[in-house]
């Protein structure tokens, strides 16, 4: 009986935190639609896109963490090349 109680605790109050946490919409501090990385020169952008080694499309975030007043977004090659060199 007594661990049916606690149970039946424990599941309400998670019921009652998974709820709450539904009610808080999260804020949107950033957004973009395309992500570009730090070339050495337009000259350098320029040459990739037109060869065809750099495609933009494939810059796709997959995963965003915080870390203090830092934010890091991850950008997987999952594609045929690297992103970057």
């Amino acid at each position: 009986m007594r661990q049916t109680t606690f149970a039946l605790a424990a599941t309400v109050t998670a019921a009652l935190i998974c709820g709450a946490s539904c009610l808080v919409q999260p804020q949107e501090v950033f957004s973009w639609k395309e992500m570009e990385f730090a070339w050495p020169s337009k000259e350098a952008m320029d040459e990739a896109v037109k060869s065809g080694e750099y495609i933009r499309e494939n810059n796709l975030p997959l995963g965003i963490d915080r870390w203090k007043d830092k934010l890091f977004v991850t950008v997987p090659s999952l594609l045929q090349a690297p992103l970057t060199d």
